[in-house]
């Protein structure tokens, strides 16, 4: 009886700490996804980024050509209206650089911070996997033996039917003997 009430109270143990560590659990794979999204999305702005400073680099390079062809035309010295409205141009031009090189700076300002952002989280990172992968290494474990656990109780009740089946033998047998003993 008192080994039924304590195994009794050692199952309920074991429930309750099976079911504190599959909330655990679950609550690190619902890290680990959301991880996993957020860095999907880092990779989405990393490209979009990448795209948009390829545009603004292309740009940069087209205002560039205009400027050094604005300047060479100034320098030819035509000073007709038409020289007058490339130098007006030309100074057009020039704010649209200095306006573009600056936007560009911006933005490798951004992707180096972006970058930064990124390398943190990924560093952030690695414990939160190591504890996840440690996890679920010790769930298998437990499965395990659990399994051989559940092995030894099956042999542990298998003998010890086998004792109650003796017991009962002999004292069916000591019956019979003692009714035999009766009749004589």
């Amino acid at each position: 009886m008192e080994d039924d009430d304590h195994l009794h109270q050692e199952l309920e143990r074991r429930i309750k700490r099976n079911a504190a560590l599959k909330d655990l659990l679950e609550k690190r794979r619902k890290d680990l996804e959301d991880i996993r999204t957020l860095n999907g999305n880092l990779m989405e702005k990393d490209c979009e980024l990448t795209e948009q400073n390829k545009t603004l680099s292309d740009s940069l390079k087209a205002a560039r050509k205009q400027l050094q062809e604005a300047k060479a035309k100034m320098q030819e010295g035509s000073k007709d209206e038409k020289g007058d409205e490339e130098q007006s141009s030309a100074k057009t031009v020039e704010e649209q650089f200095k306006n573009k090189d600056a936007m560009q700076q911006m933005m490798e300002e951004f992707l180096e911070q972006q970058k930064t952002h990124k390398l943190d989280f990924l560093r952030d990172l690695e414990p939160v996997t190591a504890v996840v992968e440690i996890l679920v290494e010790g769930k298998e474990r437990r499965k395990r033996r659990r399994g051989e656990e559940e092995e030894e109780e099956e042999e542990e009740k298998k003998e010890e039917e086998k004792k109650e089946e003796e017991k009962r033998r002999k004292r069916r047998k000591s019956r019979a003997l003692l009714k035999l003993k009766m009749k004589k």
